[in-house]
């Protein structure tokens, strides 16, 4: 009898926390569906008849005027999908290869190694030395590689390296004995038993960077006039504030360019902007899901 009350109540709590869930991801997706109907709708349409949740009358002008010049805009993409992929990928083996010697307790140094990568969590590096530093001394201004030396996100990052830290203190010991008695170096260790145990908590730390770069459009704000080398985000958020610019000074347009900004789609437009930026990441989450969980879960008990 106490079993079946016991499952009952377990069967009841697991009903709960589904519909809770339901709720929650109900509240993430639908604003998101809002978006994407939006800028698949008809300016007139969305005047008379406000947002609605399936577009009364489907228009692909919103994508048309953001992509009137589409060689410029796959020029954006390229570049933030170089910026992105290649400085998520350098930026978790550069945080990676801190962390796992800071993990072993054989490191003598672990400690004041482990308070100087802490430090820069406190305290962040100001604008101006930055922009002197790559543009004065590293010669990276104007130039596709300033992507890679970020302001606002930079490659290593002191919160991932501490997950990462505490994922690989967390592999048995014994397994890195068993490898030093056959002769493996640290190196070899590192790269083919530390890295591949570690696959949840390195796909979590990748997808957090990714979308962290992804979503930066500092350096092609602060370093760089070339058009060919501006990022997707900076290209789109100058868009924006084109189209801003345009509305607050209407009244000092000529006549003709009037017309055309009072019948410019500026809120499909908007959305539609929303959805060129976040979409490829939409695709890219899917892939590192199965890691994902447990990733987020890596370092929270201890064994």
């Amino acid at each position: 009898m106490l079993l079946v009350k016991s499952k009952e109540k377990k069967e009841s709590t697991n009903l709960i926390i589904v519909i809770i869930l339901t709720v929650y991801a109900l509240v993430c997706i639908i604003p998101l569906w809002y978006v994407i109907v939006t800028s698949l709708s008809n300016t007139a349409t969305i005047r008379e008849y406000g947002y609605t949740f399936f577009p009364k009358v489907i228009d692909f002008s919103a994508y048309i005027n953001v992509f009137y010049n589409p060689g410029t805009i796959m020029n954006a993409y390229a570049v933030t999908i170089f910026s992105a992929f290649g400085g998520a990928f350098v930026g978790v083996f550069s945080m990676a290869l801190i962390a796992y010697p800071l993990s072993r307790a054989s490191f003598k140094f672990r400690k004041g190694f482990t308070i100087f990568v802490i430090f820069p969590m406190m305290c962040r590096v100001s604008m101006v030395p930055f922009y002197i530093l790559v543009t004065q001394y590293l010669h990276l201004g104007n130039t596709i590689w300033v992507h890679f030396f970020s302001f606002a996100v930079p490659l290593i990052d002191p919160f991932f390296v501490i997950i990462l830290l505490t994922s690989f203190r967390n592999l048995p010991n014994s397994i890195f004995e068993a490898a030093k008695i056959d002769g493996a170096s640290e190196l070899k260790i590192f790269l083919q038993i530390a890295l591949p145990l570690s696959k949840p908590v390195l796909a979590t730390v990748a997808v957090f960077t990714l979308l962290n770069r992804w979503n930066d459009f500092y350096p092609s704000l602060m370093f760089i006039n070339d058009e060919k080398l501006h990022s997707l985000q900076y290209l789109l958020q100058k868009i924006m504030l084109e189209m801003d610019f345009l509305r607050s000074n209407f009244a000092a347009l000529p006549a003709s360019v009037q017309e055309k900004v009072a019948n410019f789609p500026t809120e499909t437009v908007r959305m539609a902007i929303a959805v060129v930026a976040a979409g490829p990441m939409m695709f890219v989450f899917p892939f590192f899901q199965k890691y994902f969980s447990k990733g987020m879960t890596v370092g929270g008990t201890k064994e």
